[in-house]
């Protein structure tokens, strides 16, 4: 602590320079607080050098101390903070959860779990109200796919049953349904006449023939009496028009008509063979009868 060049330099003190320096020095366990600043004279130059040296041994401790305590102090504020942060995180995490586990099995169509933390006022509690209303609407939607899905089925099975071919074709007149009575009536086989064009599956007979009435095609070489309506449906989204077309296979009908006719016919010929003979009968009873009555008076 003698020497002073240890705070301030003799390059510092020789350039004329102001400069000052603080500095805590120790000396046999002691501390002192060595001050250096530059000794000026009138006209300024720097002249030489005070020191000023203080022991500050009896006010180290308390400072040494202080700066425990206040380290203590701040390592014990900080864990408090964590563990304070710590449970908040947990109160927080834990409801959020199960929050993200009730949302992620609402995803999976599991609609009848019940959302937890709704009565809660905080936002955590509107998170939930608002996954309850979610919850309900995903029902009504469940609810509603579920009837549409069944009178779809009912729909179908009066289609797949009724005694009427049905086809329905697209806007490019492609064939997007067909019911069982039309794979019989003309002789569809397997699901892939889907997407054919119509011409192809039914014969342009039907196609290009009247809109009602009966037209004559060949079905697997034999030909068939069909009696066909056909109309158009409204466009959806692409506005184009798609065709319907009902047929129903009337030969064995007008086979079993031609042939009542020929009964009919034969009916009232026999009818007419009868009136005549009937009337040929009274006839001749008369010229029978005529012929006794004269014979009688010839052998008079």
């Amino acid at each position: 602590i003698e020497q002073p060049t240890r705070i301030l330099s003799d390059a510092e003190i020789a350039s004329g320079a102001p400069a000052r320096r603080r500095s805590i020095a120790s000396l046999s366990g002691d501390s002192y607080l060595v001050a250096a600043d530059p000794l000026l004279d009138y006209a300024g130059r720097k002249i030489g050098v005070v020191e000023v040296i203080v022991d500050v041994s009896p006010i180290e401790a308390p400072l040494s101390s202080l700066r425990r305590s206040l380290v203590m102090g701040l390592a014990v504020a900080l864990l408090v903070g964590f563990g304070a942060a710590l449970v908040v995180g947990r109160r927080l995490s834990s409801p959020i959860r199960d929050l993200s586990e009730t949302a992620r099995a609402l995803a999976l169509r599991r609609l009848d779990l019940t959302v937890p933390q709704r009565e809660r006022p905080d936002e955590i509690g509107e998170m939930a109200r608002a996954l309850a209303v979610f919850q309900a609407d995903a029902v009504a939607l469940q609810s509603a796919e579920h009837q549409v899905r069944e009178a779809r089925e009912e729909l179908q099975r009066v289609l797949d049953h009724a005694p009427v071919a049905v086809v329905l074709t697209d806007g490019s007149a492609r064939v997007t349904y067909r019911n069982a009575e039309a794979r019989k009536v003309f002789a569809i086989a397997g699901p892939e006449v889907l997407g054919e064009p119509v011409e192809r599956i039914l014969g342009a007979e039907v196609v290009a023939g009247p809109e009602r009435g009966e037209v004559t095609v060949s079905v697997s070489g034999v030909e068939r009496r069909l009696l066909v309506v056909r109309s158009s449906l409204p466009g959806e989204g692409d506005g184009a028009q798609r065709g319907v077309f009902f047929a129903m296979d009337v030969t064995d009908a007008r086979v079993a008509e031609e042939h009542l006719h020929e009964a009919q016919r034969l009916e009232s010929l026999g009818q007419l063979t009868g009136g005549v003979a009937h009337d040929f009968n009274n006839l001749l009873f008369v010229v029978l009868g005529s012929l006794e009555l004269l014979a009688t008076r010839l052998d008079a």
